[in-house]
């Protein structure tokens, strides 16, 4: 229901509170969450912070309209502007201080988004599965050859780029080593294709990669996001 309250829109769901903090059940589920907590305690030999609503009225209470209640958040990873005592992984979700050890679940966001985080906790699998832990790194040719840092078939004069970004993007190649090339312009890929130019061993060259415009399948945006190759090396667009 919709009422106006000093000129204001209100909307109120016309249901009888769930519960209250009075209600038997409650105090049961109360006291089951803290044998809970209780029982973690001894039985991983740790010790949790104590939480100054532990007593509080609040402790259990009817989410508000709009409310979010995701539990995540003991793990941070570094956010934009973080010190070393408000995270605990890096922007690769790698454990502070432990080289091998890797997080990748809702306890590394840190703070609670206002959607549900499953899309964006997927989208942070798929970077830490392709970038860090298993980077697909490697080009199949139309004849089925495989090029790759691995078999020395890279060849140490070019610039090879594929597309893992899952739509079609647009790339152009920079020419820093004022190498000769028929092959310079921009070159559209689509997921898994990809594109080599030939330049110098040694100069880093930089890749703009223009995106699909908003619901669009041909339409790309004017502005390219950057992107630094290595002659040698294999870029992947993600």
């Amino acid at each position: 229901m919709i009422e106006m309250v000093d000129d204001e829109p209100v909307v109120t769901i016309n249901r009888e509170r769930p519960f209250n903090n009075d209600d038997p059940d409650m105090k049961s589920l109360r006291k089951a969450t803290d044998k809970v907590m209780e029982t973690l305690q001894e039985v991983l030999n740790i010790e949790f912070l104590k939480d100054h609503t532990n007593t509080d009225p609040r402790y259990f209470q009817p989410l508000e309209l709009g409310g979010v209640a995701h539990e995540l958040g003991t793990i941070p990873m570094r956010g934009k502007s973080g010190g070393h005592s408000t995270y605990c992984l890096d922007e690769d979700l790698k454990l502070v201080g432990h080289d091998g050890v890797y997080v990748c679940d809702l306890s590394v966001f840190p703070m609670s988004p206002e959607v549900n985080p499953t899309l964006t906790l997927a989208a942070l699998a798929l970077r830490l599965s392709r970038e860090v832990l298993a980077p697909r790194l490697s080009l199949t040719t139309p004849d089925g050859d495989i090029i790759s840092t691995q078999n020395g078939r890279i060849d140490p004069n070019t610039v090879y780029v594929v597309n893992h970004s899952g739509m079609k993007i647009r790339v152009f190649v920079g020419n820093r080593a004022d190498v000769y090339s028929t092959t310079d312009g921009d070159t559209e890929l689509e997921p898994g294709e990809w594109t080599t130019r030939t330049r110098c061993a040694g100069t880093a060259e930089a890749v703009s990669v223009f995106r699909l415009a908003f619901n669009s399948l041909d339409e790309f945006l004017a502005e390219p996001e950057l992107r630094v190759a290595h002659p040698g090396t294999i870029l992947p667009i993600h």
